[in-house]
């Protein structure tokens, strides 16, 4: 028996496919298998400036599962229909329904972005902790590591194309650094992005914080 879970998305949106997948699995004896065919598949669809993404877990320290380019067996579809925001009741009752499914195979399609969907069934922290032997031995890397460090991403490039995520800019940004520094000292900030150039020149002056060139 098998919960099936459809890989898309970039790399976050595939830890939190993962996740849930794995929590069902768990919870339900089952054997978690991740189906790549949707990233596999580099056709453009229908949508303005997608991006079509690759295979990204694989740089983590993952427990038992496998990995399929098509998962071809027959399996009881569950798409996406709660709103990972409602309150959890309602993904409380998708859960129940979801481990009284009695067929062979259960499969997932959706992003599942929330930790409400795999809240107290493993730990995170283990499942993605990044294989050492892709940890560069940088000064970068060795100062992220003995720091009290915040990676900030920040994605521009498709999202100014288009309505659909939209790009929150600097005000955003200090506001999320005003709400963190409530509640931790002495952080430092590290600025990852697709638009190193317009982050040298509306967020350079954030205090504590290294904006990290492509040349890392």
């Amino acid at each position: 028996m098998n919960v099936v879970v459809k890989l898309q998305g970039g790399m976050g949106n595939q830890m939190f496919q993962y996740a849930f997948g794995k929590k069902i699995a768990i919870d339900s004896g089952r054997k978690l298998v991740l189906d790549r065919g949707f990233l596999l598949n580099k056709t453009p669809g229908p949508w303005n400036n997608y991006i079509c993404r690759d295979y990204d877990l694989d740089i983590f320290n993952l427990s038992d599962h496998s990995i399929v380019d098509q998962f071809r067996g027959d399996f009881f579809y569950i798409g996406e229909t709660v709103d990972w925001s409602s309150d959890i009741s309602q993904i409380d009752r998708l859960l129940e329904s979801i481990l009284k499914i009695e067929n062979e195979n259960v499969y997932l399609d959706g992003y599942w972005g929330s930790p409400r969907y795999f809240s107290n069934s493993f730990s995170p922290a283990e499942e993605f902790s990044v294989r050492k032997d892709l940890i560069l031995d940088s000064p970068i890397a060795t100062e992220i590591s003995q720091s009290n460090s915040v990676m900030i991403n920040i994605r521009r490039t498709d999202f100014l194309n288009g309505d659909f995520h939209g790009f929150y800019g600097r005000d955003y940004i200090l506001n999320c650094i005003e709400k963190i520094e409530k509640k931790e000292n002495g952080l430092k900030y590290y600025i990852f992005s697709d638009d190193i150039p317009w982050c040298y020149e509306n967020l350079s002056d954030i205090p504590s914080s290294f904006i990290v060139g492509h040349e890392y």
